[in-house]
């Protein structure tokens, strides 16, 4: 037969260890980093933007749907429907 407090006294040093560590790792020091790199003197200069700018224009278009758009985006050829609905 079990004592009432046995199981209570067994999980005492388990949450003394856990807690030990916890705080253990919240004193260790951080490890160090290594130096950030260099950003480029202009980083939003025009040879930088103009390509990032001409894919965007050539983008849009491809990339933007309508209200009228919607009924073939929606087909799934994986679920079997009447002709005509999506």
């Amino acid at each position: 037969m079990t004592r009432p407090g046995a199981a209570r006294a067994k999980a005492r040093p388990t949450a003394a260890l856990l807690i030990l560590a916890a705080l253990a790792a919240c004193a260790a020091p951080a490890a160090k980093r290594a130096p950030a790199a260099v950003a480029p003197r202009d980083a939003l200069g025009t040879e930088r933007i103009e390509p990032l700018l001409a894919y965007i224009d050539k983008a849009w278009r491809p990339l933007t749907r309508t209200a009228a758009d919607l009924p073939r985006a929606a087909a799934d050829p994986k679920v079997p429907h009447t002709a005509g609905t999506p």
